[in-house]
């Protein structure tokens, strides 16, 4: 009986603190769009948009991969504490790659873009962020 209160006390501390983890990273990568990631006892995930609960099967697919992102990378806050890991982006989010590349080198992440799309070297070079092309 201790032992499930003791686990289920650490879950909800560890749980909690993820939840709250990808919100921050939501909220920055999204540029606010997305206010507040939420997720029920049964694992149902919504986001609080400001103006509305929407649910993650109704999200664009940019947007879950954006949730995506977050969860990836609060585990590696939750995980790594202080040392910020490098991110490497092999798909950019389209429209929304600025915002995410911009947040993420001013999280002071090292981030990586492989990608074969001039548009999207476009987008990273309109950032202002110093960068370094390779071409293969």
């Amino acid at each position: 009986d201790t032992i499930e209160k003791l686990s289920a006390r650490i879950y909800e501390k560890t749980g909690n603190r993820l939840v709250e983890t990808m919100s921050e990273i939501l909220r920055g990568i999204t540029g606010g769009e997305c206010r507040e990631l939420l997720i029920d006892e049964d694992f149902h995930i919504r986001v609080d948009t400001g103006s509305d609960l929407v649910s993650i099967e109704n999200l664009r697919l940019i947007t879950v991969g954006q949730i995506y992102l977050s969860l990836r990378l609060a585990m590696g806050e939750i995980l790594c504490g202080a040392e910020k890991l490098p991110v490497l982006l092999e798909e950019m989010f389209g429209e929304n790659a600025a915002q995410t590349v911009t947040w993420l080198t001013g999280d002071q992440r090292q981030v990586i873009v492989s990608t074969g799309k001039k548009k999207e070297l476009e987008i990273l070079k309109n950032t202002g962020i110093a960068c370094n092309t390779i071409t293969i």
